[in-house]
């Protein structure tokens, strides 16, 4: 610490100071570059948590004050106190929430499975569509802070659909995200999510508590999207897994739902079959705001969970 030869006392000088904020506590080390003022007396420097721990300033206020409401507070005589740095947290007393990792969002990019390789139209691969969407979905979470995982290292790698289900619960994935394209009469986008428990294998699933949160899930990311696509694709009513094909044929559930012990929920992005859903879907510019939406919904999602 350099020091001002004209001014030779200083009183105080504090580092490593514990404080308390609620049930979170602070280890602060603090740095003082004197400098000489023009008046004698005391300058208090007064230091401020900032949520990202990363920062904090000094304030000047008058002894008392200071005393009586700073979380630290250190005096000198003729001279200022600067540049209080580096504030970190104490490993004891912090929230969980804080230590917390981010939350990872698995993405299950569509086929092949042990069910098909995928729809095909207007000269588009469902199974290509699904991939390039999901690389894409990928970067945008990554750029929001939000963890992923994908069920599959390569566009055409096949993985059945307990396989995908199963690498969702090993990630302890907050979302399960199950991206296809379908083919048929309909247009526009449709969300759908189990509300029952089917069984397959062996296994009977999925969960209550996964019923209800994938509900909320599939609701969430409707809506969000609906904004977000409006004037570019149709959105359609959520819908359960008893809706489609397979779901159909085997107690209203789909495989991966049923060996889901996370939230799940199935985005049909459009009808490929149709003109112009296939137009949106196959650009660049398509794909990238299918993906924004996504990722604004899970967004969302992610916030609403306790």
């Amino acid at each position: 610490m350099e020091r001002n030869s004209e001014h030779d006392k200083e009183s105080v000088i504090a580092t490593n100071i514990m404080a308390d904020e609620g049930s979170n506590r602070f280890r602060a080390t603090i740095r003082f570059l004197p400098q000489s003022l023009s008046q004698g007396g005391y300058t208090l420097g007064t230091m401020q948590l900032l949520p990202s721990f990363s920062s904090a300033r000094q304030l000047g206020q008058s002894p008392r004050r200071a005393a009586s409401a700073s979380i630290g507070f250190f005096h000198c005589t003729r001279f200022k106190l600067a540049a209080l740095l580096c504030v970190v947290p104490a490993f004891s007393g912090l929230k969980a929430s804080l230590a917390a990792p981010a939350p990872i969002i698995c993405i299950d990019p569509g086929h092949p499975s042990e069910t098909s390789a995928g729809a095909s139209a207007n000269g588009l691969s469902e199974n290509r569509l699904n991939w390039q969407v999901a690389l894409t979905l990928q970067k945008r979470l990554k750029a929001m802070g939000i963890r992923t995982v994908m069920t599959k290292n390569r566009e055409n790698q096949k993985v059945t659909n307990r396989q995908r289900a199963e690498i969702a619960n090993r990630a302890s994935a907050a979302l399960f995200i199950r991206l296809h394209c379908d083919e048929g009469g309909g247009r526009g986008f449709a969300w759908y999510y189990p509300d029952r428990a089917g069984h397959k294998q062996g296994v009977t699933g999925p969960p209550r508590h996964v019923q209800v949160a994938s509900r909320e899930a599939a609701y969430i990311l409707n809506e969000t999207m609906t904004t977000v696509l409006r004037g570019s694709l149709r959105a359609n009513p959520v819908k359960t897994d008893a809706a489609t094909f397979v779901g159909g044929r085997q107690g209203g559930v789909l495989t991966g739902s049923i060996f889901s012990k996370v939230p799940t929920a199935l985005l049909e992005m459009c009808f490929i079959n149709q003109r112009n859903d296939a137009r949106f879907i196959a650009s660049k510019a398509g794909q990238e705001k299918m993906a924004q939406a996504i990722a604004l919904g899970v967004q969302r999602f992610l916030r609403s969970r306790p």
